[in-house]
């Protein structure tokens, strides 16, 4: 439990797990896979293929230190690992989770030379009313290791985001009387340099075991690295 106590205590000033920390305490078992030790061993990389499911889509963003750019700008030279957050989520098994896990990429990603420079993590706050520049800014901080290639992203505004949102299938309701409180489904994205899907990660499949096995798969495949003509 002492990585679940580091998340707590470094998601505190940001408010993401406060409201479900007790829970967790007496209820460990509702944890998911992805904050635990795999119960089988993470598939082999090379040994196995991961088909281009979509091209991944442009779309216009704020990155953490207020610029204007567009999501294509932050692919093509390396694999992505993309999630969407909000970040007053208050569900562990939900926007916490996308965010533990990447977090917990950086070791293994820095420690590898396959793996080491060639891939850049981004999270995307669906929610850029109350996550403002600022507000994901911080919170980005918490998590990012000095130098690691993780860029926060938001939105100038939720009209902007919405066909990013489409296109990316990531569904988001804000609930009745929730207090900001955003229905959504989990969704962490792997995109190759040729800017195309190769797999998406839910609650149940996100593990940062299985991601850097599939970082490693797509990034020896040839295929994955080689500019499509077009490019």
């Amino acid at each position: 439990m002492a990585y679940l106590h580091r998340l707590a205590a470094a998601c505190a000033g940001v408010g993401l797990v406060l409201g479900a920390w007790s829970a967790l305490a007496t209820e460990p078992e509702i944890l998911a896979p992805g904050y635990k030790a795999l119960n089988y061993p993470a598939p082999v990389p090379g040994t196995y293929q991961l088909p281009v499911l979509w091209s991944a889509a442009d779309g216009q963003v704020l990155d953490d230190s207020g610029r204007l750019t567009r999501l294509h700008a932050l692919m093509g030279d390396k694999a992505v690992v993309m999630s969407f957050i909000y970040t007053r989520c208050n569900d562990v098994n939900g926007c916490p989770l996308a965010t533990f896990v990447l977090s917990q990429l950086q070791g293994p990603i820095s420690a590898d030379p396959l793996l080491k420079d060639q891939v850049r993590l981004l999270t995307l706050s669906f929610d850029p009313q109350r996550d403002t520049v600022q507000v994901i800014s911080a919170y980005g901080q918490k998590f990012r290791d000095a130098e690691f290639d993780w860029t926060f992203l938001t939105g100038q505004s939720a009209a902007d985001l919405a066909p990013v949102l489409v296109d990316y299938d990531q569904s988001t309701q804000l609930v009745s009387g929730g207090d900001g409180v955003i229905s959504h489904v989990l969704r962490v994205y792997l995109i190759d340099t040729n800017k195309r899907v190769r797999n998406v990660y839910n609650t149940s499949f996100l593990h940062a075991d299985s991601v850097i096995s599939d970082l490693r798969t797509i990034l020896a495949d040839k295929s994955s690295n080689t500019p499509r003509p077009e490019d």
